[in-house]
């Protein structure tokens, strides 16, 4: 099965970026307390977005799990934004300099990645993403 990178809105307003072979299970098992440790105290309210990575590749999820976060910590303030390696709360503050270091190391990773990897390409999640976030501030309000 395809992995998916999905974004939940939670109860206090954050976001929280995950990834799963199923959203929707995954959601509920964040909901029910069983999730992420975040969800256990902030109850995700919806799916806000989803994307089919087109892969079964975890390496490729996780840095794709990443690279949102990351993408997200930079459009908002950087504490509404967690998941991925980023859930530890020394990722709560951060400055644009490391976000910008961060998203560049990412996107060399994934240059790298579509070089070595034939018939892998998550350049359609890349653009969705993009598509779907660039007027986000007005789908969370």
């Amino acid at each position: 099965m395809n992995i998916h990178v999905y974004i939940l809105k939670l109860k206090s307003g954050r976001l929280y970026v995950g990834q799963s072979t199923d959203p929707r299970r995954r959601f509920f098992e964040h909901q029910s307390g069983t999730g992420a440790n975040i969800c256990k105290h902030d109850r995700p309210m919806e799916i806000i977005f989803s994307q089919d990575l087109g892969t079964e590749d975890q390496k490729i999820a996780l840095y794709f799990e990443d690279w949102v976060t990351i993408c997200m910590k930079r459009k908002f303030q950087s504490s509404q934004v967690t998941g991925g390696a980023y859930c530890n709360d020394q990722y709560l503050w951060v400055n644009n300099e490391w976000l910008m270091a961060e998203i560049y190391r990412l996107n060399e990773w994934f240059s790298r990645l579509s070089n070595s990897r034939p018939g892998v390409d998550i350049n359609e999640a890349i653009i969705s993403f993009i598509n779907w976030s660039d007027p986000i501030g007005t789908k969370l309000k």
